[in-house]
């Protein structure tokens, strides 16, 4: 799922299509399925993460 994260970012989808296509690719690797809140949580971090990381600074001169 990792791969999916900036896609994810760049074409404003939000939580709840993360959420739908999260679990539509859980289930086609037949992966047995956490629990709503657990899921929730996973796809709430991801995109914490995702926002933080996008947002820092990169640490190169701009001039």
């Amino acid at each position: 799922m990792g791969g999916g994260v900036a896609l994810w970012w760049t074409s404003g989808d939000g939580p709840k299509a993360i959420f739908t296509d999260g679990v539509g690719w859980l289930r086609e690797r037949k992966v047995l399925l956490p629990g709503v809140t657990t899921l929730a949580r996973l796809v709430a971090s991801v995109r914490d993460d995702t926002t933080k990381r996008l947002c820092r600074p990169t640490g190169g001169s701009s001039g």
